[in-house]
């Protein structure tokens, strides 16, 4: 990185949390541009361009699609914007970093910024003293090559007193105007602040969307991922949750639909607030805290693209706000991130996750065995193709089916009220094994723990906390099985 990249990164902090907005300028008002100024002439409907061309004598009819390049030399660095011969997307790009994506809103609407101003005021010809209004030593100077060979400079200074206008004048003219500082802030940025702050596009075909994503988290000793549904497990997991997707490790989980899509589909349309540094090489990413991540998270998209986010440590809270900084492997752009668009960083192991453990209908179930105080109580079978031909049976004797669905509806409601990773000891004192008629088993264990709670694994495998009344339940409905009295469904 170059010698003054830690000054660049501090600088780009406030850029990234504040979004945008005007840094490093002399866009406020000073005791220099305030009442004394006096000599106040209001204009009429007067645009830059056709200011120029009474100045000058040239013809005031041209256009955007006039614009040749604009040469920009502000506080963040001098560039040149050039119109793109080479691209059906964007009409201009910055010369010299044409191989990056721009923000073409941003971009190409400069040209039209630089002729259309609008000039509300003329506030001084022939002004001696130029210093007053932060013309002396202009914020940005921009010079406007046109397809005819003319060209229009211009300086910007200070803001005026009136809100949301700044002083501006020809280079070759003493006469002080204000222009709206909403289209005079595009001269002012840096030339990092045209290049597109979205990572990777969004996509709107579900066959081109996340197949597998990893989160990989310094303050975890586990990593988190998830893997979507598809042809080949699809099947398996009908009917547990309507997410697009499952936690596979570190156990299996099903997700909650509306908790979850912001984890397992944001890498797509992934946008930064700020990009901090081009051609970033080891040094950058050192400084910036990159070459040992806090977190990294790995997408694989089902069409068999590949993407690695890494993202830094948090930086220092600006204006409430934490930094990150990240890059995209395979790119050599250095971003500033809020913790709100990296939800990765700051997300719970529990926070997506769907309460079923349980996922098959009733009707695609071939065994449900329920064991409770080391016996077996219940063993149901069932065969059908749906719903409507579906038959079951208990401990080998026909029952009825809507009986067997009331009960397994309570079955299906066992809770994964909060995850818990730890170790387990004992027996068990309950076991609810339930396989699909295609094989597929999910086995339940619960285990005594303390503060009213029991331990459940899953598979084999510790993975929930739910509370001890569950199992009073289970026992009560087993009990009213052969009645007609209604199930609990609550404890």
């Amino acid at each position: 990185m170059s010698k003054n990249v830690k000054g660049i990164i501090i600088g780009i902090l406030i850029l990234a949390v504040l979004s945008g907005a005007l840094i490093a300028l002399k866009l406020t008002s000073n005791d220099n541009s305030s009442s004394d100024v006096s000599s106040v002439v209001e204009s009429e409907s007067k645009t830059l361009i056709s200011e120029w061309a009474k100045l000058t004598g040239n013809d005031g009819g041209y256009t955007d699609e006039n614009v040749v390049s604009i040469d920009i030399n502000n506080d963040n660095g001098s560039f040149q914007v050039v119109r793109n011969m080479d691209s059906d997307s964007s009409d201009f790009v910055i010369k010299g970093l044409e191989k990056y994506n721009m923000d073409i809103a941003k971009l190409d609407s400069m040209p039209n910024a630089a002729l259309n101003s609008k000039i509300p005021t003329v506030v001084e010809e022939n002004a001696e003293n130029l210093e007053r209004y932060g013309l002396d030593a202009p914020v940005a100077e921009v010079k406007v090559l046109l397809d005819d060979g003319k060209e229009i400079s211009f300086l910007i200074g200070d803001a005026s007193p009136v809100e949301g206008e700044v002083y501006f004048r020809f280079k070759d003219s003493n006469t002080i105007y204000t222009t709206v500082s909403s289209t005079a802030s595009a001269f002012l940025y840096s030339k990092e602040f045209y290049i597109s702050l979205v990572l990777i596009e969004s996509v709107n075909d579900s066959s081109l969307g996340m197949e597998r994503l990893s989160i990989d988290r310094a303050d975890l000793d586990y990593d988190i991922v998830y893997e979507a549904f598809h042809s080949g497990r699809g099947e398996e997991y009908v009917g547990g949750t309507t997410s697009n997707a499952v936690m596979v490790e570190p156990i299996f989980a099903y997700l909650d639909v509306m908790k979850s899509v912001d984890i397992t589909n944001s890498m797509f349309g992934l946008t930064a607030s700020a990009v901090v540094h081009l051609e970033a090489n080891e040094e950058d990413f050192k400084l910036a805290g990159l070459d040992d991540p806090f977190c990294v998270v790995k997408m694989d998209t089902k069409d068999g693209k590949e993407y690695n986010l890494l993202i830094s440590k948090m930086s220092d809270n600006i204006e409430g706000e934490s930094v990150y900084f990240g890059y995209l492997e395979g790119s050599d752009i250095i971003y500033a991130f809020t913790s709100t668009q990296l939800i990765w960083v700051t997300m719970d192991i529990g926070d997506p996750i769907s309460t079923i453990i349980i996922g098959d209908y009733f009707y695609r179930v071939g065994e449900v065995a329920i064991e409770v105080d080391g016996k077996e109580s219940m063993v149901f079978t069932g065969s059908g193709k749906d719903k409507n031909d579906y038959v079951s049976t208990l401990n080998g004797e026909e029952c009825l089916t809507e009986r067997f669905r009331q009960f397994y509806t309570f079955l299906i409601n066992t809770p994964a009220e909060e995850i818990y990773l730890g170790e387990v000891t004992g027996e068990p004192l309950a076991k609810i094994s339930v396989e699909t008629q295609v094989g597929k088993k999910t086995e339940l264990e619960f285990y005594k723990d303390e503060g009213r709670k029991l331990i459940i694994k899953v598979n084999g495998v510790t993975s929930f906390k739910c509370r001890d009344s569950y199992l009073n339940v289970l026992k009560e409905n087993m009990d009213i099985f052969d009645s007609e009295k209604s199930f609990t469904v609550e404890w």
